[in-house]
């Protein structure tokens, strides 16, 4: 059973000449089953009704199926989401640290050893006051209204305390305090038999000391009272040889330190002796079962095209006869091209990707084809070729996870032109024409794809409603002269399948909605049809009863006249 989607939404009109048939009665008399009758002349009238009931069926049956789809594709989107960049699909992991360093893998991060030589640990400031101490959390502290002050982060902070404050009170206080808690945190230090009140500060690094406050007239709280135990200041280290100088360090406020190495937040836990190594490395492992989880939800949502469209047949039980019989499908221009696209994306080059300047610029290169074999149960599907995956993977697993992920990459293939930046959904992917002319030492003028761009300084902005909208572009080649350069944007298998999946499916005018509004649109046509077949059965039915009533009375007249005349008959005989 096929259904094409572009079913006409004329409805031609019930005839009853050429769609009923001829119902022929004879035998007519007193005791006749006119129900019979009846029920006969309306089932032969309701061809039409059960013509479009039928159509009903199939097309709320498409639209289940479209539905279906959509859902499919949604889920396969969640999916790609948890892939659909670097970090998140090319699997790096720290195989080696050494002691004094450790390292967590955020984002980006290229496999290699660092090697990192920390001077001194960032760490917090700390105070205690060594000339004052309480034997239990509750002794009284002042006698008399009193202020505790302090300084941190530039903020003056003033605690007011009142008099028989306990020395747990003042640490409430200051914990408490909606200004103060955001700097310090104050609590009861023991030795074992005294308690000490100490202050300490949320944050290291040497910007984040803690200045006591002579405005303090909380008695033996002045600054004279205090020990410094713990004096705030910055980590000190070299990573990767720099600076070079012996006593040149890189200082960080925190023992974190995630703006050095692209990727990979340091963990300085020690001073080291001397140098230590962190070993980045992909799991290559790891990246492989991510390309087979990929591999297989494409697959799925290729052979649900496949059997939606009837390119793959498969059988259902008919839940009326309960025989088996062929699903529905949906023969649609619109499915087609979804499928085309599909098969498009994973058989050609990756848009925006090079075979002079990449690795990699098509999944065969990396070991996954396309079944072309039409016997073949995964005829249109995605296999792997484990053995050029694998060594690919060897070779170079960021070009592989590049071609995959990559999101709206920007690249000049040629010197002295970088691109510094692109929009996600605004940039296209692909390959651009940059040209520009240097006058004098400036930019006169410059173009990207024949299109005029905006220039500022060395700094040029593709024009607005362009497919290059977005792309920033700096210059370095600034000679005399007329100037040609190589643009590319790349866009990773993945995205660019998530692209296409929004372009299906967006509520407003996706390929696929559309097709699932026409389905909208018939049925309720053919509901409204069957709702007028039934209103007009109904009124002939009315009808047909009135009618055949009357003739069932005559005919009871005539039945006893009949009886009538025969009695007189018999009497006069």
């Amino acid at each position: 059973m096929t259904y094409v989607s572009s079913v006409s939404s004329d409805v031609i009109a019930y005839q009853p000449a050429s769609t009923s048939g001829s119902v022929n009665f004879t035998g007519l008399g007193n005791g006749t089953d006119f129900n019979e009758i009846i029920d006969a002349q309306i089932e032969a009238e309701s061809y039409a009704k059960t013509t479009y009931e039928a159509k009903l069926k199939e097309t709320e049956a498409c639209s289940t199926l479209l539905e279906e789809l959509v859902s499919s594709m949604s889920e396969l989107d969640d999916t790609l989401n948890e892939m659909n960049s670097m970090s998140e699909f090319l699997e790096m992991s720290i195989v080696s640290s050494e002691d004094g360093v450790t390292g967590t893998v955020t984002g980006d991060a290229q496999e290699g050893n660092h090697t990192v030589e920390v001077n001194q640990l960032a760490q917090n400031d700390i105070w205690v006051n060594t000339s004052l101490t309480y034997s239990e959390p509750t002794d009284v502290i002042t006698s008399v209204d009193a202020v505790f002050a302090f300084e941190c982060d530039g903020e003056e902070i003033s605690i007011e305390v009142a008099a028989n404050t306990t020395a747990q009170q003042l640490v409430d206080m200051i914990n408490s305090d909606p200004v103060a808690r955001d700097f310090v945190t104050a609590d009861l230090l023991s030795d074992g038999n005294e308690l000490y009140f100490r202050l300490s500060g949320s944050e290291t690094g040497a910007d984040h000391a803690i200045v006591l406050s002579a405005s303090t007239t909380l008695s033996d709280y002045s600054t004279a009272e205090f020990t410094n135990v713990r004096t705030a200041q910055n980590a000190k280290l070299k990573v990767d040889g720099f600076p070079a100088g012996t006593d040149e360090w890189m200082e960080r406020d925190s023992n974190t330190v995630d703006d050095v190495v692209l990727g990979l937040d340091l963990t300085l836990t020690d001073t080291t002796e001397g140098i230590a190594t962190v070993t980045v490395t992909c799991d290559t492992d790891v990246t492989k079962e991510n390309i087979e989880s990929f591999i297989d939800e494409v697959n799925s949502l290729v052979y649900e095209i496949q059997v939606l469209t009837g390119r793959v047949v498969t059988y259902v039980e008919d839940e009326n006869s309960g025989e088996t019989v062929e699903a529905y499908t949906i023969d649609s221009y619109s499915l087609d091209m979804v499928y085309n696209d599909i098969k498009s994306q994973l058989s050609m080059s990756v848009v925006g990707f090079s075979g002079k300047y990449d690795s990699y610029n098509a999944l065969s290169q990396i070991g996954l084809y396309t079944d072309t074999d039409e016997g073949s149960d995964t005829f249109g599907q995605l296999l792997i070729d484990d053995d050029e995956l694998d060594e690919a993977l060897d070779e170079n697993p960021y070009a592989v996870a590049e071609l995959l992920s990559c999101k709206n990459t920007g690249i000049s293939d040629t010197r002295g032109v970088q691109v510094t930046s692109t929009i996600e959904g605004i940039t296209d992917p692909g390959a651009y024409d940059f040209e520009y002319t240097i006058v004098g030492g400036e930019i006169v003028s410059a173009t990207v794809n024949g299109e005029s761009a905006t220039v500022k300084g060395n700094t040029v902005t593709a024009a607005a409603g362009t497919a290059a909208a977005g792309m920033v572009l700096e210059i370095s080649d600034m000679a005399e002269g007329n100037h040609a350069a190589e643009l590319r944007v790349k866009e990773g298998i993945i995205p660019q399948l998530q692209t296409a999946i929004d372009k299906w499916t967006n509520a407003e005018d996706g390929t696929l909605t559309a097709v699932a509004d026409t389905y909208d649109t018939d049925a309720t046509k053919l509901e409204n049809e069957i709702y007028y077949q039934e209103e007009r059965l109904s009124k002939m039915e009315t009808s047909l009863r009135r009618k055949y009533a009357a003739l069932d009375s005559q005919l009871s007249y005539y039945t006893n006249l009949q009886s009538s005349i025969t009695a007189m008959i018999s009497q006069t005989g």
